[in-house]
């Protein structure tokens, strides 16, 4: 029998509230522990790409050879990879939070929680409603402003960026010159001469 269909005692009922509590608790524990994470670690990965960017432009100002600036931007692609799959692991766990949250809503009895205060139920039906009339980001160019965009979207579209420079940045550096040294400026010559007073200067060097 359904949950919303038990006739409960009131003991049995408060119990049953309790663990309902209990377990919208742990859920949401679990869901705000890996969406703070995931913020974090976006953060963390954009501080990485400024100091990175930093470093590779304060050296390539006056390199005499550019192309030792090749690891640098093969490092900025694979970090944008490796924290790229990091995000699909974190939204993968922030999913799996989101599915159980929704159980638990469906689980309450509509007559303590009307449908227009389920939270997860609306907003995943609104978010549905949208991407079904905007559509998804995809490789064509008007989606990307007239689609409907998420956090994922979001995040992966900023590690493509990010890795696409870096490698276009790798590839560039052999083809930029170095910077040449400047020459040595010319030792001024001195002029010697005997006795207490500088010679006068001939007529012939008089202007």
């Amino acid at each position: 029998m359904p949950p919303a269909l038990r006739v409960l005692s009131p003991e049995n009922m408060l119990m049953e509230l309790q663990r309902q509590n209990e377990t919208r608790d742990y859920a949401w524990k679990y869901f705000a522990l890996h969406a703070d994470q995931r913020l974090r670690t976006f953060n963390f990965y954009l501080l990485i790409v400024a100091v990175v960017f930093g470093g590779l432009l304060a050296y390539l100002k006056d390199a005499r050879s550019p192309a030792y600036a090749f690891p640098a931007g093969l490092l900025l692609a694979a970090l944008s990879y490796i924290f790229w799959r990091l995000d699909c692991r974190a939204q993968e766990f922030i999913k799996h939070a989101e599915e159980v949250l929704m159980a638990i809503e469906k689980d309450i009895p509509e007559d303590q929680v009307p449908e227009q205060l389920r939270l997860f139920h609306g907003e995943d039906a609104k978010t549905q409603a949208l991407r079904k009339d905007q559509g998804t980001p995809s490789w064509s160019p008007i989606s990307w402003f007239r689609g409907h965009f998420g956090y994922y979207a979001c995040f992966k579209a900023a590690f493509w960026i990010f890795g696409l420079i870096g490698i276009a940045m790798a590839l560039a550096v052999f083809f930029l010159p170095g910077s040449q040294t400047p020459a040595p400026a010319p030792v001024p010559q001195q002029i010697f001469y005997i006795g207490d007073h500088a010679p006068k200067p001939s007529p012939q060097q008089v202007p």
